[in-house]
């Protein structure tokens, strides 16, 4: 069983390359899959992989309109370490993710870059799986997926963040309940959900207060303005112990942007 936390890919023909993997993965004591085909590269779970450059081209031609990479690609943030010379530009999702081996490798050189990726993506797996027990956490990870145009596949999100996919669509459908202008692509075989009306709790209208407030704030970050404490707030009867937590949520849903804060003007 291939997990994101004991699984290293290794896509090559390098020979020196290959014996240096399998020596870190024995001392690591993790597993490696050798793909057959180019699915197998992308779909099996691992924590990195490791490929040579002339197969960047294979999985562009894979990839096809753009739809397979953001399946994947959108989703998994484990490094691709590519051994060789990319001569082909590679688009976005796939290339915030690849990173060039130098041309003299050795297993001193390796063991800490897979090393560091192993501890990074348990420390990972075991925030993300605490979080997005949180349903607020989940909304808005679902509202960061969709921001930037991913194509929403329930059964690898909740696969990957350890829930089923009926809680994953109940979230998707209370998004679109408090912000019905937002659309977003679906897998096929993920689309037969079941619409219930069930009244709205008090707790349900606490958390739809909140979620539209954490897009609020999204999209003024977004959009590349402030956040004033105060006015917010006013704005929203919260304290600034609530802001706080709202800020922390939103960096721990895009961990790769730090939201600032400004002492003197008040304001993020």
């Amino acid at each position: 069983m291939y997990s994101n936390t004991d699984t290293i890919i290794l896509w090559s023909e390098n020979k020196e390359l290959v014996k240096y993997v399998n020596d870190v993965a024995k001392q690591l004591n993790v597993q490696i899959f050798v793909p057959v085909v180019m699915s197998d590269f992308v779909a099996i779970p691992c924590f990195i992989r490791i490929i040579d450059s002339k197969r960047i081209n294979e999985i562009l031609s894979y990839s096809g309109e753009g739809t397979f990479m953001d399946e994947y690609f959108n989703y998994d943030d484990c490094i691709i370490l590519v051994s060789g010379e990319i001569r082909t530009k590679v688009p976005w999702p796939l290339s915030k993710n690849i990173e060039k081996l130098p041309v003299i490798l050795s297993k001193k050189l390796l063991l800490p870059i897979i090393k560091s990726n192993l501890e990074m993506a348990i420390r990972e797996v075991a925030f993300r799986k605490k979080q997005f027990k949180k349903r607020v956490f989940r909304i808005l990870t679902l509202y960061h997926l969709i921001e930037w145009g991913s194509y929403i596949d329930k059964e690898m999100l909740a696969f990957r963040y350890d829930t089923s996919v009926r809680t994953i669509g109940r979230d998707l459908n209370f998004l679109k309940k408090i912000n019905p202008n937002i659309s977003f692509e679906i897998a096929l075989y993920n689309l037969n959900v079941k619409k219930k009306k069930i009244a709205i709790s008090e707790r349900q209208i606490v958390l739809q207060n909140q979620v539209k407030r954490l897009i609020d704030l999204y999209q003024l970050l977004k959009n590349g303005l402030f956040i004033n404490v105060e006015e917010t707030c006013t704005k929203y009867e919260i304290s600034r112990r609530t802001i706080r937590r709202d800020i922390k949520l939103l960096e721990d849903v895009n961990p790769d942007r730090k939201i600032l804060y400004h002492k003197v003007n008040g304001y993020y």
